[in-house]
């Protein structure tokens, strides 16, 4: 890829910074064991969780209904549109983008569980299986409000049904500072991508103009839902 991205910077394109990778362990042994440990040394693995394995850290919230949907109605636009005012540059997650690209567009198969406080939705989040060295994606989470307990409950649920299908570990990109990104760190995510596996910066062609700053990814709002 270093090849690629010197001949395209010489053609004049720009880079507009490198996509933070998180990397949340799940299964330890199960990674090892891909990555050609032999058993029973990779049982090892399971000492290791608790300092670098995805990690549970708040109490069940029993007014919290977290189940799973097929397709995403109009409570998904209001919950957009009740978020989208503090948001930077993004795409327009509303129902006909959600539909469009995790249903009618998409060969894989995603998994979304939505968080329903009674009738009202609180916020969802969408995973896949990949299928390459038991690895998992985590493409989208969202939350009214940004509250990071409903984050929390989300993702942990979708952790969960992942382990409980001996998936080894889970890889997401949500913008530095965002909450969602936060939540991953608390839950003991690693900013691992750039060391472990491997994903380049984002290339952009180059405009007829000075580059704007606001091209910069961190002015953007994504998730890697927006890019794979």
């Amino acid at each position: 890829f270093s090849k690629v991205k010197e001949l395209s910077l010489r053609l004049g394109a720009i880079s507009v910074g490198r996509l933070p990778m998180y990397v949340g362990l799940l299964d330890i042994p199960k990674v090892l064991e891909g990555r050609f440990v032999p058993y029973p040394l990779s049982l090892v693995g399971r000492f290791l969780h608790p300092i670098i394995g995805v990690r549970k850290k708040m109490l069940r919230d029993n007014t919290l209904d977290i189940r799973p949907i097929e397709k995403f109605d109009a409570s998904f636009d209001e919950l957009w549109d009740s978020m989208i005012e503090n948001r930077g540059i993004c795409v327009s997650k509303n129902s006909t983008y959600l539909n469009w690209w995790y249903i009618e567009y998409s060969r894989s198969h995603f998994r979304c569980l939505a968080a329903y406080r009674g009738k009202k939705l609180e916020g969802f989040v969408i995973s896949c299986i990949t299928g390459i060295r038991d690895g998992s994606l985590l493409l989208e989470l969202f939350a009214r409000d940004n509250n990071p307990d409903i984050m929390k409950a989300l993702l942990l649920q979708a952790v969960q049904e992942l382990k409980g299908k001996r998936i080894g570990h889970i890889t997401a990109s949500f913008s530095a500072g965002s909450q969602a990104a936060a939540v991953l760190r608390e839950l003991g995510f690693k900013s691992w991508g750039a060391r472990f596996w491997s994903y380049p910066e984002m290339i952009v062609a180059s405009p007829q103009y000075d580059p704007c700053p606001e091209l910069h990814l961190k002015n953007w709002d994504f998730s890697l839902g927006d890019w794979v």
